[in-house]
């Protein structure tokens, strides 16, 4: 039996719905499995691996010396070099799990402050 349109929105609703509740759990941290790398200070020595940024939800592919660290552009080739070489990631799978379990972290964070300033609003309005 085919879903007329409001059937066929409640139903994505549901669906939407589903997937946002699904998505509230908590992960088990996933640390990079790639170590800086030691004794190279050449760029040609570079170690690549993954990465991530959690203020943007990205993870993307690195390179890392012992002395320097650097993200791959969408060119095959490496932005500009930072300081300090970095451990990595060994997929890009392993760096989305982290890059989760850090989100998940920062959101729970976030919701114990906002959860604390509730506390602390109810209690200043209560009339006992």
């Amino acid at each position: 039996m085919a879903m007329n349109k409001k059937e066929h929105a409640e139903m994505e609703s549901l669906r939407e719905q589903l997937r946002i509740a699904k998505a509230m759990r908590f992960t088990d941290p996933v640390l990079p499995d790639v170590p800086v790398p030691v004794d190279c200070y050449h760029h040609a020595d570079a170690v690549n691996g993954y990465g991530f940024n959690d203020h943007t939800a990205t993870a993307y592919e690195t390179c890392s010396t012992c002395v320097s660290h650097s993200r791959w552009g969408h060119s095959g080739s490496t932005t500009s070099w930072a300081q300090q070489g970095i451990s990595q990631y060994s997929t890009r799978l392993l760096a989305l799990r982290g890059l989760r379990n850090a989100i998940e972290k920062k959101a729970a964070r976030q919701l114990a402050d906002i959860d604390e300033q509730i506390s602390r609003e109810e209690a200043q309005n209560d009339p006992e």
